[in-house]
């Protein structure tokens, strides 16, 4: 009997041996060497994993932006998350407050379902009794581990020559380096080590200026001794304290110092101030880095079937709005009608230097499908009152569905001249024309989607007579050779070379507008309303001259539905540079986002001077 049960066991254990053996990572129905995919491996190595690294919390904080980063970071599932430190406010002796602190920033790592691996900086660990506090909460200020054969060392940057706390550390002390060079001396032969501290050590060990314009002297910070131990090494370091992203090369190993997350930043992207999450995805060749930008990182409910038909009606709502302002009596009507199945709660406030209005703010319900008429008092109260006064309304249809709306640029759309001229200007792409000279051009080009200082310079012109308007702009380039003009065929996707795009909204709807698009080469487009099978089949010319190019047109008022200009009246328009290299786009007036946006455009007088 005990054979019998012997051999009906080695059956079963064969049973699930050849079930297992069966099983693969990857199948298909499709038959034969061809088909459908690459012949690339998967990305599936069982050495591979990726980690998250979180830069400065601190330092300016701003409440409530990491949290949404650890909530971020939890929908990425990374293995776990590293640190750089200034993970609290730090900087005192009270440690009721310092617990707090702690409390409350454990509060946010303790809700994401991976390790959290803490790194102290300056504000975290500032003076004996803060050291105390991290080594009661963590233990060791410094320490190391080890990960499929990756060794991560985290270094305390707060030390200082005599082993006692004191703000700014930016030192190591001996037995912290003795010890860091006994961990790579035991641990050579791991396939790549990362190291991360608070403060970036290389650069105070090096005279060199920092982000915020400060010259540094270099001093010894103890770090040159492990910097010399690294050397040759498979190696990443990583740090933070700057608020500012930059990457640097030492002994041919790259080291970094990252942004914010959290901290105080101006958001200037191109100078390496951003919100960011650090995204290390650690491959049998060594780690590929990535940058992954707060505001790029949401959930699956980024737009719902139920959000996505709300935000149809809210469009519709918001195209419904009247709002006029009538400067000659110094009134501003407001008229709409609630389109949402719900009450209405508006709240409309303005506000002004040099301004009246009165009533300032009006608050109201309005019902479904009714209409609502408020008139408002609007006095300069002289002449040096702002031109462009604030006018913003909250509107909230229910407890989940609240949005804001932008009155002031419809209102008090930021104003242009186009001067009548005798003689018209011909078009040829060159600027030597009378009528050009004597304008002074428009340059407050600003950089699309924030209104941020443009990296190039732009010059656009404006005039009319009694059967066309004129356009002339000036695209200065510093790198005449990066300028891009492939597109050759007429309606062909012009914009996406280095173009100008005129917007004009002739009938004051901000609604309906003309375009049109030319790049460097002359190549146009025509579009009204967004459809190409509009001409304006009016004259154009560009041309290059070596440090920028020029763009010239005259478009029958014909064309714009226009019989007769009157003097002194107005249309709306905009003025849009695109730069392909750079990737920058230049918006005159700033649209603070997409083009396509005729309430937003700035209002083109016609002068008779």
């Amino acid at each position: 009997m005990k054979t019998r049960w012997l051999e009906l066991f080695v059956l079963f254990l064969c049973m699930i041996l050849f079930a297992g053996c069966r099983q693969t990572v990857f199948e298909s129905g499709v038959k034969g060497e061809k088909h459908p995919w690459t012949n690339e491996a998967f990305l599936n190595s069982p050495e591979n994993f990726h980690f998250a690294i979180v830069a400065d919390r601190t330092g300016g904080i701003r409440p409530g932006v990491f949290k949404k980063a650890a909530e971020k970071i939890d929908l990425l599932r990374p293995e776990f998350v590293m640190s750089v430190g200034d993970l609290v406010t730090g900087y005192t002796k009270d440690q009721s407050v310092l617990k707090s602190q702690w409390s409350e920033f454990r509060g946010i790592v303790d809700d994401i379902d991976m390790p959290f691996f803490f790194v102290p900086g300056n504000h975290d660990i500032t003076n004996a009794v803060m050291a105390k506090a991290w080594q009661d909460m963590f233990g060791p200020a410094y320490y190391y581990f080890i990960y499929k054969n990756v060794l991560f060392i985290c270094l305390n940057t707060q030390e200082t020559p005599d082993y006692i706390y004191n703000s700014p550390g930016r030192h190591l002390s001996e037995k912290q380096i003795k010890w860091a060079v006994d961990v790579l001396r035991k641990y050579k032969d791991v396939s790549w080590t990362f190291v991360f501290m608070h403060q970036p050590l290389w650069v105070y060990e090096e005279d060199r200026q920092i982000s915020n314009g400060s010259l540094l002297k270099g001093k010894r910070t103890g770090f040159k001794i492990i910097q010399e131990a690294l050397r040759g090494r498979n190696c990443t370091v990583f740090a933070g304290h700057f608020h500012q992203y930059t990457k640097y090369v030492r002994n041919g190993q790259e080291y970094f110092t990252l942004g914010t997350t959290g901290g105080g930043t101006n958001h200037n992207i191109n100078d390496g101030m951003l919100d960011h999450i650090v995204w290390v995805a650690m491959t049998s060749d060594g780690p590929v880095i990535s940058q992954l930008l707060l505001d790029g990182i949401r959930d699956e409910n980024l737009l719902t079937e139920t959000m996505m038909k709300k935000n149809i009606v809210k469009r519709r709502f918001i195209d419904n709005i009247q709002a006029e302002y009538d400067g000659s009596r110094g009134d501003i009507q407001f008229r709409f009608r609630n389109l949402f199945k719900n009450d209405l709660k508006y709240d409309i406030k303005l506000e002004g230097e040099g301004w009246n209005f009165s009533p300032a703010s009006i608050s109201g319900t309005l019902a479904s499908g009714k209409c609502a008429e408020k008139l408002v008092k609007a006095v300069k109260k002289s002449d040096k009152a702002e031109p462009h006064p604030e006018c913003f309304a909250s509107f909230t249809t229910d407890k989940d569905y609240k949005f804001r709306h932008d009155f002031g640029r419809q209102l008090f759309p930021p104003v242009f001249k186009s001067h009548q001229t005798d003689i018209p200007p011909v078009i040829d792409g060159k600027l030597d024309d009378k009528v050009w000279k004597r304008l002074t051009p428009y340059t407050n080009f600003r950089a699309k989607p924030d209104g941020r200082d443009v990296a190039a310079k732009t010059e656009a012109y404006l005039c009319y007579d009694k059967d066309n308007f004129y356009i002339a702009v000036q695209c200065f380039e510093p790198v005449p050779g990066d300028i891009i003009a492939k597109v050759k065929k007429h309606d062909g996707s012009v914009w996406k070379d280095d173009s100008i795009e005129l917007f004009l909204d002739t009938n004051n709807d901000m609604k309906t507008y003309f375009q049109l698009v030319v790049n460097p080469a002359g190549v146009t487009c025509d579009v009204r309303n967004k459809k190409r099978s509009f001409e304006f089949n009016c004259p154009v010319a560009a041309s290059q001259d070596g440090k920028s190019w020029v763009f010239e047109a005259a478009i029958p008022w014909k064309k714009l539905d226009m019989t007769t200009p009157i003097a002194g009246s107005r249309i709306r328009g905009a003025i849009v540079r695109n730069r392909v290299k750079s990737k920058e786009s230049q918006q005159l007036p700033p649209l603070f986002g997409s083009n396509h946006q005729p309430k937003m455009f700035g209002a083109i007088f016609l002068d008779n001077k």
